[in-house]
């Protein structure tokens, strides 16, 4: 999504400790921390690389070589 010139509001309530936005929230309200590396190291720790598809590979190695935007919310943010 991709909010330009377009003031919103969100409401978020929260039973988890501390109150990380990055946990609670989501889509518009908080962008996502990981990253595309994040995302290969789960995929050797839990020896899923046979397993993943081709195209799931590349496009994480293709984040990974900065290639890709890391997601939408930072690409709407920097506009």
């Amino acid at each position: 999504m991709v909010f330009r010139d377009v003031p919103w509001l969100s409401l978020i309530i929260s039973d988890v400790i501390g109150d990380p936005l990055d946990v609670i929230a989501s889509g518009p309200t908080a962008a996502d921390p990981t990253t595309f590396a994040d995302a290969m190291a789960v995929l050797e720790k839990y020896d899923l690389l046979e397993q993943a598809p081709d195209s799931v590979i590349r496009y994480l190695q293709l984040g990974i070589a900065g290639q890709v935007p890391r997601n939408a919310q930072i690409v709407a943010c920097q506009r």
